[in-house]
């Protein structure tokens, strides 16, 4: 990353000189003055936010997104002024006066609530390091909602030693805090009342000059906890390693039984980064440790020779791609031989492999072939019927022919340890070394063990009621197997399926059907409230239709004028809302027609909040589907 940033302030301010005029003596070579702004939106229960610094826009920026930069006339007091939409109308919000010097880049983080927004603005460093540089500078910024301080400690795991340690004011930067180059930097967040973490980057590497910010942002998820942006002049990034806390909560919607009872085995990963895993009921529980080496990867083969460009026309016939169990048979018209036409020919069509142009430093091309599958060997074959009447030659389009072709990389096997027990396999996908586990190899470990432990059978939720919900249960990324039981009667299983829980989010777990056809659904739950809007969740939960379309419309519009707001939606699924303003109406109907089938059920927005609508069977089931709201927050 160091080189890209060193001509990064030269790239971006070159982009924005411009030049104009023709008058005697104008120089048209002379730099135009100029300026950077960006925006970042930390208003914790806001929606989408407008910026315009004086009549230029800066953009309309997402809760927890930073806008691009922008290039402003410099030495000028504007005033900035950020507002919201309502009702197809820009609603102003606040306002202030920001100078950005020439030459500079000014970063601007709108914090607070919707209530009472704050500005924070920091001139950045855009300065090249110094010949030689060995470190670089961070800038912390509590930008939470909280009134209290936040501890923040800067770890450096490699080299076994806290850089840093400080306490940050709510809305405040800290100083630039130097930092020497590494791979394991990590920004740890701290409870000071019980020295608990409460949010943890995760190791990243930090190179020579590049002096990001590091912005403290609410996270809303079972808790208002916080997460980070990383921020530099080239843009913004996510955290790939960031620990975030997740919830599920479970909601029984099985219409013909009073009562149930949930129970889920979990697995529990140190780094599903690395290497994710996946269960069955038969996995063994217990504790795993996985050190991963090598990847496996796949073998490239190569049209033999090489030629002046992609415009070479090999001739035309049929390509026959066979891989496994996948074959397509790829037609090349006469006229349509081009090397370049045949890349996007071979990949167009339903072969499993990927072909591409690779050029060379003289500029000369060649045409290179892989395998979709990963493993030592590969099943892949090319036949020709080339229509210049010869296949089996190395002239026209045989020369895709298997026979004439060369492997320019060799296949390499997985490696990998399992509690010290070394494996070597032809794939990523490894499903023989841990009974009833898959194992997901994603990214070499080295010396870093990851630790998993898979968990017995346990009891989420004991006789759960028709529209009950449990209370939010702690989750963390990865495989979850759920199973649906009679009260009381675990051995008796009506329903068992594995669903992947996400990092860092609430999601709601449903337990639907009838009868003996029944079903889990996993959606993402909205837990933050938004000023002014209100919030809607609509779920699909009426089993005896199993495909519907909704609409959510200002009241006084007809179905029959507009579009689904949700199509063809099958069962336990859910998509929620930001309406503001007025009245709105949710009409259910059939996905094939717009036959009305529930609704309108009006929906008021008076009172910001979250509500969920649900959409059930008629009581006891079957039809016609009946309307529920139930309020989910505040």
């Amino acid at each position: 990353m160091r080189a890209p940033y060193r001509y990064f302030l030269l790239i971006l301010f070159s982009a924005l000189l411009g030049a104009c005029g023709s008058d005697p003596g104008y120089d048209k070579y002379a730099e135009a003055p100029s300026g950077g702004l960006r925006v970042i939106n930390a208003v914790s229960d806001s929606p989408a936010l407008v910026v315009e610094y004086g009549t230029q826009s800066i953009g309309n920026i997402n809760f927890s997104d930073s806008s691009s930069i922008a290039n402003v006339i410099p030495g000028l007091n504007r005033t900035t002024t950020i507002s919201y939409v309502a009702n197809n109308e820009l609603q102003k919000l606040a306002e202030t006066t920001i100078l950005v010097p020439q030459d500079e880049l000014v970063t601007v983080i709108l914090t607070g609530t919707m209530d009472n927004v704050g500005f924070l603005t920091i001139q950045e460093d855009t300065s090249a390091p110094a010949e030689g540089a060995t470190t670089t500078e961070l800038i912390l910024v509590n930008a939470t909602s909280g009134s209290t301080p936040v501890q923040v400690d800067v770890v450096d795991s490699v080299a076994g030693e806290t850089r840093h340690s400080i306490s940050i004011d709510a809305g405040v930067a800290s100083s630039p805090l130097a930092v020497p180059e590494t791979t394991g930097l990590s920004i740890n967040t701290i409870n000071p009342d019980n020295n608990a973490i409460v949010w943890t980057s995760g190791d990243f590497t930090v190179a020579p000059g590049l002096r990001p910010l590091i912005i403290l942002v609410d996270h809303y998820g079972p808790s208002p906890n916080h997460r980070g942006l990383y921020l530099t002049p080239i843009g913004q990034f996510p955290f790939g390693n960031e620990s975030l806390p997740s919830a599920l909560t479970l909601m029984n919607l099985i219409p013909d039984r009073t009562s149930v009872d949930l129970y889920a085995r979990t697995v529990r990963n140190s780094n599903p980064f690395s290497v994710f895993v996946d269960i069955d009921e038969s996995a063994e529980a217990g504790n795993y440790s996985i050190s991963l080496q090598q990847l496996a990867t796949m073998p490239r083969y190569r049209v033999d020779g090489e030629f002046e460009s992609g415009d070479v026309d090999l001739g035309y016939g049929e390509i026959t791609v066979s891989n496994g169990d996948n074959t397509a048979t790829i037609t090349i018209a006469e006229g349509d031989g081009s090397l370049s036409n045949l890349v996007i020919q071979i990949n167009a069509s339903e072969a499993a492999v990927n072909a591409e142009l690779i050029t060379l430093a003289n500029e000369n091309v060649y045409l290179a072939i892989t395998p979709n599958d990963v493993g030592l060997t590969t099943s892949l074959v090319l036949s020709v019927d080339d229509g210049d009447g010869t296949d089996a030659d190395a002239e026209g389009l045989s020369r895709l022919a298997s026979s004439n072709l060369v492997i320019e990389i060799e296949a390499s096997a997985s490696l990998f340890t399992v509690d010290g027990v070394a494996y070597e396999r032809p794939s990523n996908q490894v499903d023989d070394v841990i009974e009833g586990a898959t194992l997901y190899l994603f990214t070499v470990s080295g010396d870093e063990a990851v630790e998993f432990a898979i968990s017995e059978r346990e009891l989420m939720a004991s006789a759960l009621g028709y529209l009950e919900t449990s209370d939010a249960i702690l989750a963390e990324e990865g495989s979850i197997i759920f199973y649906i039981t009679p009260p009381g009667e675990p051995d008796t299983l009506l329903y068992e399926e594995s669903l992947s829980i996400l990092g860092g989010a609430y999601q709601l777990v449903t337990a639907g059907g009838i009868g003996e056809t029944l079903d889990f659904g996993l959606a993402i739950d909205p837990r933050r409230p938004i000023s002014k809007h209100k919030v809607i969740s609509v779920l699909h939960a009426a089993p005896s239709t199993a495909i519907l379309d909704f609409y959510v419309l200002r009241t006084g519009r007809s179905i029959n004028d507009f579009t689904p707001s949700g199509n063809d939606i099958p069962l336990l699924s859910a998509g929620f809302y930001n309406l503001t303003g007025d009245t709105y109406q949710l009409t259910v109907a059939e996905s094939s027609s717009k036959t009305v089938l529930a609704g309108p059920l009006s929906i008021e927005t008076a009172t910001s909040g979250i509500q969920r609508v649900l959409i059930l069977d008629a009581n006891g089931g079957g039809t016609p589907p009946q309307l529920v709201i139930q309020d989910t927050g505040s």
